[in-house]
């Protein structure tokens, strides 16, 4: 029987709370129902509604069939005693998931693990991909947990795996993608002598005693890291916008900023060298990419715990920048900034800060005011009972917030931003 289902998933047809597989099937058969997924609808309808951020996605995806990727089982439940029970053979592939929505994540990951993985496809929901990757060794309960770590803390080390994902009965939402990836032929064999386990606070870890891997060559090793001092000198670290006023004007522009974190997480590093390259990329519009390669290795250093490889750093940069460039297609993160000061002001941050944040509050009450002021002259128009409650319905504005400025005059904006220019508090 063992020798039947090894290399095969079992296969639950009515979702998540199914507890006992319909059948088994290969992995051509899994390819297959990937390519073609008869739930294809229903796994559009999921992308489009996580997309707009309705929870009812969640409701829909734990309805999908799902196999159990790691091994074939009589039923789920492998905890305790229940393993010997339902337990039947490994599948000796194993499975990773990513929880990421970088875009063409998917390509990054194939381009670098393509000669080690068997199959790369986007997840169910779209938020993520999922990885299997042949095992040719004999593995057991101990094993295949060993196995799991090593290749996590090996090959996958940089990258944002899931760890809730490393039990051999989890389950696997089968997912819809014309265009996943499959080579039936790779395969890795883990030399399980030479793997000691690290013990940590979480789970233990596992990593090859005397060896470590380096199966691939970058696409281009000739980048020199150029000095910080110069890379700032050459880069533009955020958007300028021209002020005719002696102390600020008032315009409201999408603005871009280089921002660092702090500490930067080994499970946010892909997203945040990807913001802050697209970022310097709308920044400094034909600026040798050497210069924002160099940002991102400082930072990398500095601010990442842990730091990325150099080898992986430079590959992710080269695949982020390279499809910015063949694209010519740049997604920078703007933020909306009204209140611009003039280089020139010698007023401290304290002073810029207190005086912005006094012209914010007096726009916002001006907006709110012009709203109450015209739905209050637009049911006069329409000869309609003017009443707090009709303007509040009227203009989508609370209650409470009707009733506080329903009597108010309207604000002269410009005469209070030429006091605060004339130097008038």
């Amino acid at each position: 029987m063992g020798d039947f289902y090894k290399m095969h998933f079992s296969y639950f047809q009515n979702g998540i709370k199914d507890t006992k597989p319909l059948k088994t099937i290969n992995i051509d058969q899994l390819v297959e129902l990937i390519k073609n997924n008869p739930k294809k609808d229903i796994i559009k309808d999921i992308l489009q509604l996580r997309s707009s951020g309705d929870k009812y996605y969640k409701v829909l995806k734990e309805k999908l069939p799902n196999i159990t990727p790691n091994c074939s089982v009589h039923a789920k439940k492998l905890s305790g005693d229940s393993f010997n029970e339902n337990f039947i053979s490994f599948s000796n592939y194993i499975y990773f998931d990513i929880d990421t929505d970088i875009e063409n994540y998917k390509d990054y990951i194939i381009n670098t693990y393509g000669h080690l993985i068997t199959l790369v496809c986007k997840s169910s929901s779209g938020g993520g991909i999922s990885i299997l990757i042949k095992v040719s060794n004999q593995l057991s309960q101990e094993s295949f947990k060993i196995a799991w770590s090593y290749i996590r803390n090996t090959f996958f080390k940089e990258e944002p795996i899931d760890e809730q994902c490393c039990n051999i009965g989890r389950s696997w939402f089968i997912p819809y993608d014309e265009e996943l990836y499959y080579n039936p032929l790779n395969s890795i064999e883990i030399d399980f002598k030479n793997i000691i386990p690290i013990k940590s606070k979480n789970a233990n870890q596992y990593i090859k005693s005397h060896t470590c891997y380096s199966g691939y060559t970058p696409f281009c090793t000739n980048f020199k890291i150029l000095d910080i001092k110069e890379v700032y000198k050459n880069l533009k670290m955020q958007s300028t916008t021209k002020v005719t006023n002696e102390i600020l004007d008032f315009n409201p522009v999408y603005v871009c900023k280089i921002f660092i974190p702090k500490i930067i997480p080994n499970t946010k590093k892909h997203k945040t060298y990807k913001t802050i390259i697209h970022n310097l990329a709308y920044l400094n519009p034909g600026v040798d990419p050497i210069y924002i390669f160099s940002f991102i290795y400082f930072i990398n250093i500095h601010y990442a715990e842990p730091s990325m490889e150099y080898e992986k750093l430079l590959k992710f940069f080269q695949f982020v920048y390279g499809h910015i460039i063949s694209t010519e297609t740049i997604k920078p993160t703007l933020k909306l900034k009204r209140i611009h000061f003039n280089t020139t002001c010698e007023y401290n941050s304290d002073t810029k800060n207190a005086i912005a944040n006094k012209l914010n509050g007096i726009f916002k009450r001006k907006v709110k005011i012009d709203q109450i002021l015209d739905a209050k002259e637009e049911l006069e128009s329409l000869k309609l009972p003017i009443t707090t409650k009709a303007v509040a319905n009227s203009t989508g504005i609370k209650l409470r917030s009707v009733q506080l400025y329903y009597n108010c005059e309207r604000i002269d904006f410009d005469n209070e931003l030429l006091k605060i220019n004339m130097g008038i508090s």
